[in-house]
């Protein structure tokens, strides 16, 4: 290459390694590019040839393409279900971006925009479905989101938030959260068999540690329930008498190895159902939630969900911060935590800033007519709070 060349190459570059600019003149005189765009809208209005491959340059700031790698293709070459202008951006001249599968994911990647206008519940929602399908961490560690009437955003691998802030609107919560951190297998029925559920039934009894039985569902969850056999009920006129389902929960060891204690024995109606639990722990670091406080507009269930579900086991929370934007907490409608737990094992909240809500304002027009709570939760075996802080005053619950 020529010294001149070379020289003008490293000067539009700054950091562009050595081996890329040799790289990229040697792709040129085989008639592909390797172009770096400023951003999306910069890639979209580029000189591109089929072959050439772009990389968009992630400055943090609003369509900058979060410094993903494109491949420039025939579009006769894609199918044309894939183009979605984020994965398979159309072009041109027949042309389509097809995003290169990155070591790792970020929200601007997926067109986030960080203004205070669009929702980018959408973009994220977007980018944690392809971290999700690719098994690929989300890395994010810095920007302000606004989450608006997005809900259900799916996440099965771990994610780094670091100094990122999300501003979710609670005009939009729904019985369904904001984030669900799931786990990638589905429980399934087991002992459908009445003689061998029977057989299994003589072992589950108060005390037993050990059932042989059970050995084949090591490092699964097992909840058993029994809608039939009823327990206990809670007294007051607002509640009815019914009672609750007799259930148990138990994690599975080695050898038929129980943990969790049994309390109950079980008649031959009761359901088991199996949950795989992870052999790795998925983490969710940093990141900080600014509630709105407001009513949600459709009531679809008495207690709204505004943060994040938890229903895969070993999962771990740490350095987070929850609070509230400065109109403060104005919801009449109970909430269910914004952490809430549900049919997990080994789960862990570390480090974090917690708001209780409002419940018992001055007066007695606005008062929230049931519990509101901060945190909540179900059916969960081992869970752990270190260093959780959620203070309040009397007007505050949960």
């Amino acid at each position: 290459m020529e010294r001149r060349k070379l020289l003008s190459y490293l000067g539009l570059s700054g950091a562009l390694p050595l081996s890329a600019v040799i790289a990229s003149e040697a792709n040129k005189k085989q008639g592909n590019q390797i172009i770096h765009c400023a951003n999306i809208s910069e890639l979209k209005s580029a000189d591109l040839s089929q072959g050439d491959l772009v990389k968009t340059m992630g400055y943090h700031v609003a369509d900058d393409g979060g410094g993903a790698t494109y491949r420039i293709e025939s579009s006769a070459m894609v199918d044309s279900k894939q183009i979605d202008a984020v994965t398979h951006i159309l072009l041109s001249n027949g042309l389509v971006a097809v995003l290169l599968k990155p070591k790792v994911v970020n929200y601007q990647m997926f067109g986030a925009r960080g203004d205070g206008i669009a929702d980018d519940g959408k973009a994220i929602f977007t980018a944690h479905a392809y971290a999700n399908r690719n098994n690929l961490p989300v890395h994010n560690l810095s920007g302000e989101y606004w989450i608006k009437d997005t809900r259900g955003i799916e996440i099965e691998t771990s994610v780094s938030w670091g100094n990122t802030v999300f501003h979710i609107d609670e005009k939009f919560n729904t019985s369904v959260s904001v984030f669900h951190i799931k786990s990638k297998a589905d429980g399934q029925e087991i002992f459908t068999d009445k003689t061998e559920r029977s057989t299994l039934l003589e072992e589950i009894r108060p005390g037993a540690q050990i059932i042989p039985a059970l050995a084949p569902y090591v490092n699964q969850l097992l909840h058993f329930k029994d809608d039939i056999d009823r327990i206990g009920f809670r007294a007051g006129e607002r509640y009815n008498s019914t009672g609750r389902p007799k259930e148990e929960l138990l994690y599975i060891e080695l050898e038929g190895k129980v943990l969790g204690d049994i309390a109950w024995p079980f008649k031959p109606t009761v359901v088991i159902t199996a949950y795989p639990t992870e052999m790795s722990y998925l983490t969710l670091d940093g990141g900080t939630f600014l509630l709105s406080g407001d009513d949600p507009a459709v009531q679809d269930s008495l207690y709204s969900q505004c943060g994040i579900l938890v229903s895969r086991s070993r999962t771990k929370i740490m350095n987070q911060w929850v609070g509230l934007e400065t109109s403060g907490d104005q919801t009449m409608r109970p909430r269910s935590g914004f952490y809430y737990f549900q049919l997990a094992y080994d789960v862990e909240l570390d480090n974090v800033r917690l708001v209780p809500r409002e419940k018992d304002r001055v007066g007695v027009d606005r008062d929230v007519p049931e519990g509101t709570y901060g945190i909540g939760g179900n059916r969960v075996l081992n869970l752990r709070l270190k260093n959780m802080t959620a203070e309040g005053t009397a007007i505050h619950w949960g």
